[in-house]
């Protein structure tokens, strides 16, 4: 519950966080309020991103799927830019030249064709720009299944990208912050 009320503070207007404090003034110690209002108090936004569970996290990929998803979806909700998925858009390159299309389809035809119910690179590359929420995420889990068994390293993206696209973001959206918190996520 910590984190969660963390979170709402940080969202909260200064009128609402005041009273927040000025409601629980027995319990809570005047210096956390001064210090979230130094913290909230510039012209810089705190992001807080919040996700719950980690079942669908099988791998580093997943796993920088899952942050990167996270933050674009709160991007989106907060009404900020480059929510742009940098994962979806450099398999979607990947996949569109010739080549990696060619081999692509050889192993869906074949070895994972039940993992892309018969679809071709095609058909893929259409889902990948109209899916979103949990078909997204599914059919990206399943690109980079591939991409994880068959070493295609541009289908994945690494923790030092995501740090770097991080920092764009910040820095295109003139954040202060961005705070993740991810419940329950033990399985991981």
């Amino acid at each position: 519950h910590a984190v969660l009320t963390l979170k709402k503070l940080l969202e909260a207007n200064e009128a609402d966080t005041k009273e927040y404090f000025d409601r629980f003034s027995d319990q809570l110690n005047n210096d956390i309020y001064n210090s979230l209002h130094q913290i909230k108090n510039s012209d810089q936004k705190i992001l807080t991103v919040h996700r719950y569970g980690s079942a669908s996290i099988r791998g580093d990929g997943d796993l920088v799927f899952a942050v990167q998803e996270s933050i674009s979806n709160a991007l989106a909700t907060a009404g900020l830019q480059g929510g742009d998925s940098a994962l979806k858009d450099s398999a979607i390159k990947w996949l569109s030249q010739d080549w990696a299309k060619n081999a692509f389809n050889e192993l869906i035809k074949t070895e994972y064709h039940n993992t892309f119910g018969g679809d071709n690179v095609d058909k893929i590359i259409d889902n990948l720009n109209t899916y979103s929420g949990e078909a997204l995420k599914e059919l990206m889990s399943n690109i980079m299944l591939v991409g994880r068994e068959k070493h295609f390293s541009a289908l994945t993206m690494d923790v030092d990208g995501l740090v770097e696209w991080i920092k764009e973001v910040i820095k295109e959206n003139n954040l202060k912050s961005i705070v993740f918190i991810w419940d329950e996520f033990t399985e991981f």
